[in-house]
């Protein structure tokens, strides 16, 4: 029996631009409370459809980073069988994403992907839009199979 365990190298930077990103978000969601309260402004309903917008691009990132970014995966090869988990971790408690098993004999290739690294832009400010975009789902390895 061999095992594989691969955790992501740049955990703690996602950790970060993830805890940046629900403040983002508390931010967000902090205003659009405020704005619906009180009617001060005149265009609150514009401004209520694209705080409701950024909004949604701000949780699907969360759900992408929780989901693609913070679990480890481990690979197990087990009489000619390579059993696959994506596992993540949280409080103590494991819970498995993804799960499944290949024969060896009809897998054609395994492509490694590197891990998603954060690409800095240039220009000054904070610039939240660049974390939503680093959160897109990637899938980390690829294998092609007979059928």
């Amino acid at each position: 029996m061999k095992k594989i365990v691969y955790k992501s190298p740049y955990i703690s930077d996602n950790f970060y631009y993830f805890l940046l990103l629900l403040f983002m978000q508390f931010l967000v969601l902090m205003i659009f409370i405020i704005i619906v309260t009180t009617s001060i402004f005149q265009i609150d309903f514009l401004l209520d459809i694209l705080l409701l917008l950024l909004s949604y691009f701000q949780l699907r990132a969360i759900k992408n980073a929780i989901v693609y970014f913070f679990p480890y995966e481990e690979y197990t090869i087990v009489n000619d069988r390579l059993y696959y988990e994506k596992k993540l971790k949280i409080l103590k408690k494991f819970f498995i994403l993804k799960k499944f098993n290949i024969k060896l004999d009809s897998i054609i290739s395994i492509l490694d992907l590197p891990p998603k690294k954060f690409f800095y832009t240039s220009g000054r400010g904070f610039q939240p839009l660049k974390y939503i975009y680093y959160f897109k789902p990637c899938e980390r390895i690829c294998i092609k199979t007979e059928d």
